[in-house]
C-alpha cells in the first residue's frame, strides 16, 4: 500500500473513532440502561419463583426482544415505585391451597395470604350439602398497612405458603405466608393456627426485619365482608338470627339491628366483633382492642330468595406494636357450653333473651337440658321431660291459681246477685259494693293473676331457647325434621299456595298447639266465675283469637317451642284436673268465705292500694258526670 492509502485508512479509523465516542451514550444513560437490565432481570427471577412465564427473547426478530424488554423494565419501576422492595412480591399468579383439621376445612388464597373459605366438617346444610360459613364467592377479606412511606394493600401482594401439618388429635395445622422482599430477613407474615380439637384459630401478622416497625407503633386497617349463604331451612327465623355482635372494653356486647338495615361506628375500643349467623359464626378476638370511633360495623339485607341470608361488613382499625399483630379467630357453632370456655362473653349473642329470662335459660332451662342431653335420648323425649320437669316446679303456682279460681267461683252466686241489683243502676256502686264483697270475703282478685306474673318469665325464656339452641339443629321426632325450625305436614306449596304472614305450609306442632290452647282458655273459663254481658263477649273472642295468632305467629317458627307449648298445656290442664279431684273442696271453701264475713278485717296494704284507686276512679268518674250535666 501506497503513502496515500494509509493516510487515508488513519483518517477514517480517526473520524469513526471519534463518531462512536460523540454519538455514544453518556455515563448517566449508561447506569441507567444497566439499571433497566438489572431490573429486567429481578423482574425474570421474581416470575421464575411465582410460576410465572418469564419474557422469552427471540433472536430472529430483535426489535420485538429490545420493545419487550424495554416494557419489562418500565412494569418493574412501576412496580418499585408503588411497592418498593415489596415489589418482589408484587406479581404472580394465584394460587388456593387447602388445609383440613378433623374439625374443619380451609382455603387460601396466596393473593394476600387471606383466607377465602371455611367449611365445618361435622355439620351440613338444611339440604344434605357441605356447610360453608363463608366461600370464595361469599366473602373477601384484606388488610392495608404503611410500608416505606406507602400505603399498601395486602391482596396485591403473592405470599409464599408452607404448611405444617399436625398428625395426631391434640395437634395442630399450622399455615405460614411471607411476603419477600428479596432481603431474606426483610418479610411480612401471615400465621395461622388451627387446633385439630378447638375452633379457636391464632392468627397473627409479623413484619420482620422492617426498621419502620421496629420499637414503634403503626396504624394497621382491616376489611372482611361476608355475604352469609343460606344454610338452615326457614330463611325467615335464620335472616333474624344473623346480625353483626360486637363486644367493647367496658363489658358490654351490643349487636346490629337484625330485621333491617344498620351500621354502627363503636364509640369505644372494640375486644372482638363476630359475624354470627344462627347457629355459627366468624369472630375476631384482638389481644388488643380495635380502635374506637374508626372502625365501622355494618349489616344489610338480602333478598328472601337468594343463596345469601345477609350481607355483613367491618372497616376495623387497629395499631402493631413492635411490627407484631396477634388475634384469634372463632370459627364454629355457637354452642353456648362451648362459647362459655373462652371466657369471652361470646356466649351472649347466643339470643336467651335478656334480664331475667337470660337467667332463667342461663340457671334453669339450659343446666337440665344439658343433664337430659348426657342421657343420650331423643331430643323430642328430652323436651318432653324437660316441660314436665318446669311444670312440676311451677305445681305451687299453678295450685295457688287454682285456688283463687275456686274461691272467685264461690263467690258466682252473690256476684250474681250484684249484677242483678246494680243492673240499671251507677257502676259506680256497683264496683264498691264488689270490692266490700271481696274485702268481708278476705278474696284477693288478683291473687290468680300474680302467679301467672311468675310464669312469664319461663315463657318468654322458652320462646327465645329453642330457636337458638344448636343441639336441637337437624334433630327429628315424630315427623319434624329439624326441631330447631318448622315442621310440615301439608306443604301448601305443591298447589301454589302462599298464605300472607302464615305461609305455604301447615306445621302439625303448631296446629295441635293451638288446639290445645282452645281446650285449655275454655277449661279456664269454665272454672272462672261467670261473666255476662260485654265481659263474657270479650272472653269468648279472646278463646278463639288468641289461639288463631298462635297458629299464624308460631307456624315458621321452631317446632320444639311448639312441641313444649303444646306439652305444657297437656300438663298443665292435668294438674288442674288432679287439683280439683283430689285436693279442693269447693264446698268447704264456700263456708270458710262465709265465715269471713264475720270476722274482724284488717285491710292489708294491697287491698288499702285497690281502694285507694278505686276512690281516684269514682272521683275522676264523678267530674265527668258533672261536666256532662252542664
Amino acid at each position: 500500500m501506497d503513502r496515500q492509502g494509509v493516510i487515508g485508512l488513519f483518517l477514517i479509523a480517526i473520524i469513526l473513532i471519534a463518531w462512536q465516542f460523540l454519538a455514544g451514550p453518556s455515563a448517566d444513560e449508561i447506569r441507567e440502561q444497566q439499571a433497566m437490565a438489572d431490573s429486567a432481570n429481578v423482574n425474570t427471577e421474581q416470575a421464575e419463583q411465582k410460576n410465572v412465564k418469564p419474557i422469552e427473547i427471540d433472536s430472529t426478530n430483535q426489535e420485538v426482544a429490545v420493545a419487550d424488554t424495554v416494557d419489562s423494565a418500565l412494569f418493574s419501576k412501576e412496580l418499585s415505585d408503588k411497592y418498593g422492595d415489596l415489589a418482589y412480591s408484587a406479581s404472580g399468579q394465584e394460587k388456593i391451597i387447602e388445609v383440613t383439621t378433623p374439625l374443619i376445612t380451609a382455603q387460601f388464597s396466596n393473593a394476600g395470604g387471606r383466607l377465602v373459605s371455611v367449611q365445618l366438617n361435622q355439620y351440613h346444610t338444611y339440604d344434605s350439602l357441605a356447610l360453608y360459613l363463608f366461600d370464595r364467592d361469599s366473602s373477601f377479606l384484606d388488610f392495608q398497612f404503611p410500608y416505606q412511606n406507602r400505603k399498601i394493600t395486602a391482596s396485591e401482594l403473592f405470599f409464599e405458603s408452607e404448611v405444617i401439618s399436625g398428625t395426631g388429635e391434640e395437634d395442630s395445622t399450622v399455615v405460614i405466608f411471607r411476603a419477600k422482599t428479596g432481603n431474606a430477613n426483610r418479610f411480612i407474615e401471615q400465621r395461622y393456627t388451627f387446633p385439630h380439637d378447638n375452633y379457636m384459630t391464632d392468627y397473627s401478622i409479623r413484619f420482620a426485619g422492617i426498621e419502620e416497625y421496629e420499637g414503634a407503633t403503626q396504624d394497621l386497617a382491616f376489611g372482611w365482608v361476608i355475604n352469609s349463604p343460606r344454610k338452615e331451612k326457614g330463611h325467615q327465623l335464620e335472616s333474624s338470627k344473623t346480625t353483626f355482635f360486637f363486644k367493647t372494653n367496658d363489658d358490654d356486647v351490643d349487636y346490629l339491628s337484625e330485621t333491617s338495615d344498620d351500621d354502627e361506628i363503636p364509640e369505644l375500643p372494640i375486644t372482638w366483633v363476630s359475624f354470627k349467623q344462627q347457629f355459627f359464626s366468624v369472630g375476631m378476638i384482638p389481644n388488643k382492642p380495635f380502635e374506637a370511633n374508626s372502625s365501622e360495623l355494618i349489616v344489610r339485607e338480602r333478598s328472601e330468595n337468594g343463596r345469601y341470608v345477609r350481607t355483613m361488613g367491618a372497616d376495623l382499625s387497629a395499631k402493631v406494636e413492635n411490627g407484631y399483630f396477634p388475634m384469634r379467630l372463632y370459627l364454629g357453632p355457637n354452642r353456648y357450653k362451648t362459647l362459655r370456655t373462652y371466657d369471652l362473653n361470646l356466649d351472649r349473642q347466643i339470643d336467651l333473651g335478656w334480664g331475667i329470662f337470660g337467667w332463667v335459660n342461663r340457671f334453669l332451662v339450659i343446666p337440665v337440658f344439658n343433664l337430659l342431653h348426657d342421657l343420650h335420648i331423643s331430643y323430642g323425649i328430652v323436651i318432653l321431660i324437660l316441660t314436665i320437669f318446669i311444670k312440676v316446679i311451677l305445681f305451687p303456682i299453678t295450685y295457688k291459681t287454682y285456688m283463687s279460681s275456686a274461691k272467685m267461683r264461690a263467690l258466682k252466686p252473690e256476684m250474681e246477685e250484684l249484677n242483678e241489683k246494680y243492673k240499671n243502676r251507677d257502676q259506680v256502686e256497683k264496683q264498691q259494693a264488689v270490692m266490700k264483697l271481696y274485702r268481708e270475703t278476705g278474696v284477693n282478685p288478683l291473687a290468680g293473676c300474680i302467679p301467672m306474673l311468675i310464669q312469664l318469665p319461663i315463657l318468654y325464656a322458652m320462646f327465645r331457647f329453642f330457636p337458638s339452641s344448636i343441639e336441637l339443629r337437624q334433630k327429628s321426632f315424630l315427623w319434624a325434621d329439624d326441631l330447631s325450625s318448622y315442621d310440615v305436614i301439608l306443604d301448601l306449596s305443591q298447589w301454589g299456595i302462599d298464605i300472607p304472614l302464615y305461609g305455604s305450609h301447615i306445621s302439625g306442632f303448631t296446629l295441635l298447639m293451638s288446639i290445645s290452647m282452645i281446650f285449655y282458655t275454655r277449661y279456664n273459663s269454665q272454672m272462672n266465675m261467670g261473666a255476662s254481658g260485654m265481659q263474657a263477649q270479650q272472653m269468648k273472642i279472646m278463646m278463639w283469637m288468641m289461639p288463631v295468632m298462635m297458629m299464624v305467629f308460631l307456624n315458621n317458627y321452631s317446632s320444639g317451642l311448639s312441641l313444649y307449648y303444646l306439652t305444657a298445656n297437656v300438663v298443665t290442664m292435668l294438674q288442674q284436673w288432679v287439683i280439683k279431684t283430689f285436693f279442693i273442696d269447693e264446698e268447704k271453701i264456700h263456708a270458710k268465705l262465709q265465715a269471713n264475713k264475720t270476722k274482724p278485717k284488717k285491710k292489708n296494704r294491697l287491698m288499702k292500694q285497690m281502694e285507694k284507686i278505686q276512690e281516684q276512679q269514682n272521683l275522676q268518674q264523678n267530674r265527668q258526670m258533672r261536666r256532662r250535666s252542664k
